[in-house]
């Protein structure tokens, strides 16, 4: 802070002398608080009828300054200033938010991350050049540079703080990288956790994206060599796919979030399957659900509907998620 001092009739001195002093107090806080957080401060007299002041902290914040030349203050003193940091130390910035740990398909996973300085303020990077980026992938164990990066939105919510929400596609154990470019280089700079491993569970069931794969035929009624075979056809049109009369007919619905995610909880009163028979009357399906286990670790719920035919001709068979 420089100031040009002046005589009593407001006339610009031309030469220094006068004893000219400055404090700076944090504002807003206790006493107690207040004795803790020291600023150094210096009078440097430039002997032009100038006087340059210097105030240096470790703690941002609120100041009240005060100048006084000998023993009063000058127009405008006291004064309030606000000291920000600008050049936060990444080693030492901190990621907070449910977004770190788990996500859902399809749904907006938050997280936050905290920028500090050296001394522990909250600092917001100075300049257009500083980019965030970060990356949801299912490539475990690749480095920071050489993973893609993930559309996310991002906002500063408060002074140091930078909020993202991003959106999952794919299910799983996935991992989740976070980094800064301070310089707009292109050079990533991993914050601390970095990468952290994120449960991705499968969205909403959509009955659009959700399918079924033709038939199984579980049992012949017929005496003949096919008896016990099960065979799988989307079509009865040829004789090793016709369905007799008495024959138990089954499907197994895949049911998938929007991106294809197979669905590991649904409310079963929501996935409904009836049969038009040939002489218009419907039929009422059950849908079983069964665990089942996968190759190599976890399982999945898989769904089953089996009906069996007593009329010939032509049936429809409806499968139905809310009803669509």
């Amino acid at each position: 802070l420089i100031m040009h001092s002046s005589d009593q009739m407001g006339n610009a001195c031309t030469e220094g002398g006068a004893i000219v002093k400055t404090t700076c107090v944090p504002l807003g806080l206790s006493e107690e608080q207040a004795w803790e957080i020291k600023v150094l401060t210096e009078v440097e007299d430039l002997y032009d009828g100038r006087y340059r002041m210097r105030y240096r902290s470790k703690n941002s914040g609120a100041y009240q300054v005060e100048v006084t030349i000998n023993g009063e203050p000058v127009n405008g003193s006291p004064c309030t200033m606000k000291l920000v940091s600008s050049t936060p130390l990444l080693q030492k910035s901190s990621l907070d938010g449910p977004g770190l740990k788990v996500a859902v398909a399809g749904e907006r996973a938050p997280f936050s991350i905290r920028f500090v300085d050296q001394f522990g303020n909250l600092a917001n990077p100075a300049g257009t050049a500083f980019k965030m980026g970060m990356a949801v992938t299912s490539e475990l164990h690749k480095k920071v540079q050489d993973v893609k990066e993930t559309a996310f939105e991002g906002v500063w919510s408060a002074e140091g703080t930078y909020q993202i929400h991003y959106i999952a596609q794919v299910a799983g154990n996935l991992e989740l990288h976070v980094w800064c470019d301070l310089n707009g280089k292109g050079e990533r700079m991993a914050f601390p956790g970095s990468p952290f491993s994120v449960s991705v569970s499968a969205g909403t069931p959509s009955a659009s994206a959700s399918r079924v794969d033709g038939w199984t035929l579980e049992k012949r009624a017929s005496t003949d060599k096919n008896n016990n075979l099960n065979k799988k056809k989307s079509s009865g049109e040829d004789d090793a796919g016709k369905i007799i009369a008495g024959d138990t007919v089954g499907v197994r619905p895949l049911i998938v979030d929007s991106f294809q995610n197979p669905a590991s909880k649904i409310n079963v009163d929501t996935l409904t399957a009836k049969v038009v028979r040939p002489n218009g009357s419907e039929v009422v399906l059950a849908v079983q659900q069964e665990v089942r286990q996968m190759k190599g670790s976890g399982s999945e719920m898989v769904y089953g509907v089996r009906y069996e035919t007593s009329l010939s001709g032509k049936h429809a068979m409806h499968v139905m998620l809310g009803g669509v």
